[in-house]
């Protein structure tokens, strides 16, 4: 889910330019507003989901480890979520 949200995000950054260029992608065919709707999904996702298989005994306890990164993931959602500014996403 992590790496799939990577790959949303350069998406859609490069909506404008992948529209002009004919080039069809997932945020191109849903627009702007559903991608990072579905960006949003995938990143909080992955943190749903390691939380689960952590507490299903999975995986060790520690890998909660990365819920430390909780704060910049909110932060890079409302990046998402309030710019229109392409470069933003770099």
């Amino acid at each position: 889910l992590l790496v799939t949200a990577i790959l949303q995000a350069n998406n859609i950054r490069d909506i404008a330019d992948d529209t002009e260029a004919g080039k069809r992608t997932l945020a191109t065919y849903i627009g702007r507003r559903w991608a990072n709707r579905e960006y949003v999904a995938l990143l909080f996702g992955s943190y749903v989901v390691l939380g689960l298989i952590a507490l299903g005994g999975v995986i060790p306890a520690g890998a909660l480890v990365v819920f430390l990164t909780l704060p910049r993931a909110i932060e890079v959602t409302r990046i998402i979520l309030k710019r229109d500014e392409a470069r933003a996403l770099n």
